[in-house]
């Protein structure tokens, strides 16, 4: 028995970290419609999210960046210096290379508008999973886009 448990292919894990509700269930239901058997959690705030994240340890982090408490690029700065491998997606409504630079700054690795979710959001996880195929193409449409 415990042979066949350390051969059982690791489930992937992705937290999803954003203040509104309808987009946050939208985006755990476009990455589990594709990817079924993967592991999503959510949090509304970024406190939320350095707590969940500490203990969930997931491989992937959408994160957004205008946050009740505290905004996303403390939130991704504060995981990430806990020692997490996570890999941060930042998910914002807010355009302007300077919030990509401070994304990118403190350990994120992609930084995705709003209005570009639907179009590359399950492509980006897709290649960060190794899954590419399955997410090629495929477009997400919601009216909380």
């Amino acid at each position: 028995m415990r042979i066949m448990e350390e051969n059982k292919p690791k489930t992937t894990r992705i937290l999803i970290v954003e203040d509104h509700s309808g987009l946050r269930e939208s985006l755990a239901k476009w990455v589990t419609d594709l990817f079924p058997d993967i592991n999503v959690s959510q949090a509304s705030t970024g406190e939320e999210g350095i707590s969940l994240a500490l203990k969930i340890c997931p491989d992937i982090i959408l994160m957004d960046i205008g946050l009740p408490d505290i905004n996303g690029i403390n939130a991704t700065r504060e995981i990430l210096k806990k020692g997490l491998t996570a890999k941060v997606i930042i998910i914002t409504g807010l355009i302007g290379e300077i919030y990509r630079e401070q994304a990118l700054e403190v350990g994120a690795i992609a930084f995705l508008g709003k209005n570009e979710l639907n179009r590359h959001l399950l492509s980006t996880i897709g290649r960060l999973i190794g899954r590419e195929e399955e997410a090629e193409g495929k477009i997400c449409f919601n009216n909380m886009l």
